[in-house]
This record gives C-alpha cells, structure tokens and sequence, in this order.
C-alpha cells in the first residue's frame, strides 16, 4: 500500500533508529527502499540486519546525491502511496496508520501530513498545522507559513498519493556546464525547468559544490548522456520546499495535527554545510514564474508576503544576480519599494531571530 524512500549517505549513528521506527509501524502493508548513496561508513552493516525482512530492499548507488536519490527511489516505487524519510528522521509507531486514516476520511486530497517534532541541541518543539481542529484540509497554506512558529510541510511527514507525486517536478537538481557558462534546473525527469543565470561564477573555484556527472552512478549517466561534461552542483536550498509548494497551488493537502514525525534538527546536512551567498532557492523561482503565468496570484497577499518571508529568512543578498533569476516585477517596481515592504514586513510580524540575516540582507 506505501512505499517508504529511506535516503542515506554516512549515517550510521542514525540509520538504525530510522529504520526501527518502520519497522515498529503499527500499520505493516508498507515497502522500503533504502537507497544508499555510497556510505563509506558503517551504514552498509547496520542496514543488513533490516534487509531479511522481504518489505526492506537495500539499494546501492555512487554519488546522486540526495535530490537525485529521492527521485530514483520515486522511479522503482510501486505502492500507491508514497512517502520519503530521511535517515536522520524517525517516526511515531502510529504516522502511517493516520495516514491511512486520514486518506479514507480525505480521499480527494492528493497528500496527507502530519505534525512533527524539531529536535534541537537545547530543547524541542512541536509543529502543527491548526490550533482548532484535529484534522481537515489545508486552505491557507501561505498564510500559514508566516506564523511566528514558522509552520512548515516537513518532508518526513508527508504521503503522496503516488500517481498525484507522478505528476509533479519531484525534487529538482541544478546542473552546469563551466565551459559553456550554462545552468540548468531539471526534474524528476530529466527534463529542463529553467534555465538560469549566474554572473561571475567559476566552478572550479567551488570543487566542494560540485560533482562531476561523468563520475557518477550509471542511472545518472544513461539520463543525462547530452550533459555528460556538465556537472551537478550543490547550491540549491530548498528542493522539498519547491515541490510542498507547488504540490499545494496544484493539489488537495490533508492534515492531522498529532505529532508522529521527528525531524532532527542537529545533524549537518548538505543545504546547511556548504553555501553562502551563492546558495540558490528553487521554490522562489517557481512562484515567481507561477505568478508571471497567473495573475489572479498576484493578488495574493499571503503568497506575495510569503515570498518576502523566503528572501529575508534565506539572507540573500539583492544583487544583479538575484534579479536575472528571480521576477518581482508582478509586485514591485523599484529598489526603494522592495526595501519598504520588506521593513513593513518584518515589524508586521516581528521575526526577532532573523534579526541578523535581515541586516545582511539589506547590506548591498
């Protein structure tokens, strides 16, 4: 019935936790597919004990990386939903036996979350979608996410219907070619998103940033045979937000509010390790274009604020770079104009702890 994607790459400390909370589900009609991206730990090891259960299947890869190995994993599922958990995360016994739950309760809706636990070094909190009911539909989703508890689709907390996920962009990647100065965003599927810009961007300069395609797995290779001297480069910042986002301006979201996902807030990942000023975000991208297609969006002044929430929480700075990718022109007219509404934004709200990338943000 669901096919969980485990992605993992040097987590041997956590894969075993991640890994029991599966296999503890109450609900047990579930696949797993545990997709390793060439761990040189002990990860190998810790896996095999899960893999004489025939739902477990181990899967080794050399160097996808963590968006490609989501949408490799996507490819070789064959349940009817889909879910994807990284091996960092673990689940309450009862997330997918809720999910069930709330697919016969919500059964138009195209994915079903949970709310989740943060863990941090210091404390933790909790995540939920709605403070009034214990279950229902996600209607004001942007809205949502400007609340001070920052509210947020967190990856391992949400099932696709399967045949819904086919449909989407899944997590994308950005490639590049430093000879003949191009960058593409593609999909799931290979195919080209967008084309974008960077102004004086030499790759060799960034050789932790990227990752030659020649070198890489053979399922890469065979997909991308015309961007072979290209390379995958690690400088997007928000894949699982692009596809959450657009998943929601396209589809029926439903909720439940029980916290059943851990999300663990202290391990270095790859969006938190590498990039500064060059980190790229995806989903900006795409409702900049989504609302160059769709004017009614405009008018949308949750999604609008949203997005001046996306570029002062990310500490981008504005510069020549961020304007040949990204299309404010729908909703301001000048420097001075984004300035003001961004202040007006951030006492609107009053986001103290982006205090500091604020003011690095407005340091052009």
């Amino acid at each position: 019935m669901i096919s969980i994607i485990v992605t993992n790459y040097n987590k041997e400390k956590y894969i075993e936790r991640c890994l029991n909370s599966i296999k503890n589900q109450i609900y047990k009609k579930f696949e797993v597919l545990i997709i390793d991206d060439d761990s040189t730990d002990r990860s190998h090891t810790i896996i095999s004990k899960f893999i004489t259960d025939k739902r477990f299947k181990y899967i080794k890869t050399k160097k996808l990386g963590n968006s490609f190995s989501k949408n490799f994993g996507a490819k070789l599922a064959n349940r009817n939903f889909i879910t994807f958990l990284d091996s960092d995360d673990f689940w309450e016994k009862n997330f997918l036996l809720e999910v069930i739950n709330l697919t016969k309760k919500y059964p138009s809706a195209g994915a079903y979350i949970t709310g989740y636990r943060r863990i941090y070094s210091s404390h933790s909190d909790k995540v939920k979608y709605s403070y009034n009911k214990k279950t229902g539909i996600v209607l004001d989703y942007f809205k949502r996410r400007l609340d001070p508890d920052s509210w947020g689709i967190h990856t391992s907390s949400i099932v696709f219907r399967k045949n819904k996920f086919d449909t989407t962009d899944g997590f994308p990647t950005l490639i590049f070619s430093n000879i003949k100065k191009e960058f593409f965003m593609i999909d799931k599927n290979f195919q080209k998103l967008f084309e974008l810009q960077f102004k004086n961007f030499n790759i060799k300069k960034n050789p932790d940033k990227n990752r030659n395609i020649k070198k890489c797995d053979k399922y890469l290779k065979s997909n991308l045979k015309e961007y072979l001297n290209y390379k995958i480069l690690f400088v997007l910042n928000g894949e699982d937000q692009y596809l959450h986002d657009k998943f929601y301006l396209e589809n029926k979201i439903a909720f439940s509010n029980k916290i059943l996902s851990n999300w663990d807030g202290t391990i270095l990942n790859q969006s938190t390790k590498y990039f500064g000023e060059k980190k790229f975000l995806p989903h900006l991208l795409m409702l900049t274009k989504k609302i160059e297609t769709n004017k009614k969006l405009v008018r949308d002044k949750s999604l609008l604020n949203y997005i001046y929430y996306i570029i002062m929480s990310s500490g981008s700075r504005i510069n020549l770079q961020f304007f040949l990718n990204y299309n404010l022109s729908y909703f301001v007219s000048s420097y001075k104009i984004f300035y003001k509404k961004i202040i007006l934004f951030k006492y609107k709200y009053k986001f103290s702890r982006f205090k500091q990338r604020y003011l690095s943000f407005l340091n052009v």
